[in-house]
């Protein structure tokens, strides 16, 4: 992450702050109605963003105390309680706690740009590096990628991402590392980084070595088919929020990711169990 962007703020006497920066060749503007959520808001922004200094927006978020045509939530001698979260003037959110409102900023963020990004295709995804190259497992939420990501870089991975590939022309992924989310019971999750599970955390953008499609079911055995380069990308486009917006792009991108890559597919069991053959697999595929 560039804490260049800091320089780039314009502080208001009212202590507003307004943030500009360019990530994935979208440019976004955030306006903030109290200049102490600058810090939070800047670790919601995705790794690898600049400041731009160009005319064009693609899109304005506003943090607002009080959001047109919708009052705040204050009382007789009391503070407005109530954040609002707007997006090109449209309600995203509302909530009384900030950081709440900062985790939903993040997540509005990233489905834009998973939608929109004009440099790079973003899969969902989870990415580990293996003999510096990529291993992509795309999948649904609750597909099972986090307990497998989080096995391989227990035993040896690099972490890249739990959320997203995202994936130049070229064919290479770069890290997006936010913290995995570690189920603690059936609707409690834990964020965790890769450091605090013993791991490393990639750095360089890599080519890819492996393209697992998989899915957890309890007593299964890991006995995957070979996937056709045609499935592969199928299965990286199937992933992709973006598909329907641009597919002449996700499919240059996504064959060009796929060459010299082996994909697997089949269901698996526990994830211990399987990591070491699926590491052998891709190492022995890949070329």
């Amino acid at each position: 992450m560039h804490l260049s962007a800091l320089r780039h703020t314009i502080l208001r006497p009212s202590k507003q702050a307004t943030l500009t920066c360019s990530m994935f060749g979208l440019r976004v503007e955030i306006r903030l109605d109290d200049a102490s959520l600058v810090e939070p808001v800047m670790t919601c922004l995705p790794p690898g963003f600049s400041t731009d200094t160009s005319a064009r927006i693609d899109r304005t978020y506003e943090f607002l105390r009080t959001a047109p045509g919708w009052p705040g939530t204050k009382q007789p001698g009391s503070k407005l309680t109530d954040w609002f979260l707007l997006a090109d003037r449209s309600l995203v959110w509302q909530s009384s706690n900030a950081g709440a409102l900062c985790d939903r900023f993040q997540e509005d963020l990233e489905l834009f740009l998973a939608v929109r990004a004009r440099t790079h295709a973003v899969v969902h995804a989870g990415v580990v590096s293996w003999q510096e190259r990529a291993i992509v497992i795309p999948g649904r939420s609750f597909s099972g990628t986090t307990t497998l990501v989080e096995a391989l870089i227990r035993h040896g991975a690099e972490y890249y991402s739990d959320e997203y590939a995202v994936i130049d022309p070229l064919g290479l992924v770069s890290p997006f590392p936010r913290p995995l989310s570690i189920r603690q019971s059936a609707h409690v999750y834990q964020p965790c980084t890769a450091e605090e599970l013993g791991a490393v955390t990639g750095h360089s953008p890599l080519p890819v070595g492996g393209i697992v499609v998989t899915e957890y079911q309890p007593g299964s055995a890991w006995q995957p088919r070979q996937l056709t380069p045609g499935e592969a990308v199928l299965a990286l486009l199937s992933n992709s929020a973006a598909a329907r917006y641009q597919p002449g792009f996700l499919l240059k991108t996504f064959g060009a990711a796929v060459r010299g890559a082996v994909g697997l597919t089949g269901p698996r069991g526990d994830a211990t169990e399987c990591y070491r053959h699926l590491l052998r697999q891709c190492s022995s595929g890949s070329r």
